[in-house]
């Protein structure tokens, strides 16, 4: 995801929902068959909104394979919505600590020893210094 004055992505955003019903053979019939086409719509990787606008024609073919269409819908606009807020969060996080400081935070897994994602170990430098002197602790 790219931001105004930013060079290169910051990261990227996703969000995953198991929707109440997405065609399959039974309402309901999540485990009773053998075969995963069964169980429902299954989507490969498509981008659903670009610069910000719902692809129609995506939309209508999803919505077409559900029998809870208003339901299945109002999830859809939650998840899209929950992403747009999400950059939102990102770009205020880049406008307060700078890219130098979520750089060092959002690291590929394979870049964090001793701990995954999210958890810094011992063997991870000091975080730069502008994050330093933002975290501060009130109680």
């Amino acid at each position: 995801m790219r931001f105004p004055g930013s060079e290169r992505p910051v990261g990227h955003l996703a969000n995953i929902c198991h929707h109440v019903d997405v065609g399959g053979v039974a309402p309901a019939s999540i485990g009773a068959f053998r075969e995963t086409y069964r169980e429902g719509t299954i989507l490969l990787v498509a981008k659903l909104v670009a610069r910000g606008e719902i692809d129609a024609g995506l939309w209508k073919a999803i919505l077409a394979d559900v029998r809870a269409k208003k339901e299945v819908a109002g999830d859809l606009r939650a998840q899209i919505s929950a992403n747009r807020m999400g950059r939102r969060r990102l770009g205020a996080l880049l406008d307060r600590y700078g890219r130098e400081t979520l750089d060092f935070y959002i690291q590929p897994p394979s870049t964090i020893r001793n701990g995954g994602p999210g958890r810094r170990s011992r063997s991870c430098p000091a975080a730069p210094s502008k994050a330093r002197a933002s975290s501060t602790t009130t109680g």
